[in-house]
């Protein structure tokens, strides 16, 4: 088993955890909205690195996970304010941008 891809999947359903918890908290269809789509996207991804799993392990594909476990404290972080839509989903998208490239790292691998 690809040990950054476990890892990545682990973070990616964490923040759907937080995501979900942020749901229970929202006072307005629209922020409930976002928060949804948010969660479709980390699923999306959650999903692409299970398939993932079984593939080679390499160093930059390491690299490139490390950098988005080092993201995830931001990502909650906006998470936890997502009454601040546009910075929250800058931050959320860069992150989402992270975990993007670790897929597509992982994908080259045989």
């Amino acid at each position: 088993m690809n040990d950054s891809m476990r890892e990545l999947q682990k973070v990616l359903a964490g923040r759907v955890q937080e995501l979900s918890k942020r749901l229970d908290t929202v006072t307005s269809a629209a922020e409930a909205g976002v928060i949804v789509r948010e969660m479709q996207e980390f699923n999306h991804r959650v999903a692409l690195a299970g398939q993932l799993l079984f593939k080679e392990e390499s160093a930059g594909l390491a690299k490139s996970v490390r950098k988005v476990s080092a993201a995830k404290d931001r990502v909650d972080s906006a998470i936890r304010r997502v009454g601040g839509l546009s910075k929250a989903l800058t931050v959320v998208g860069g992150f989402l941008a992270l975990v993007d490239e670790a897929i597509d790292l992982a994908k080259e691998l045989s």
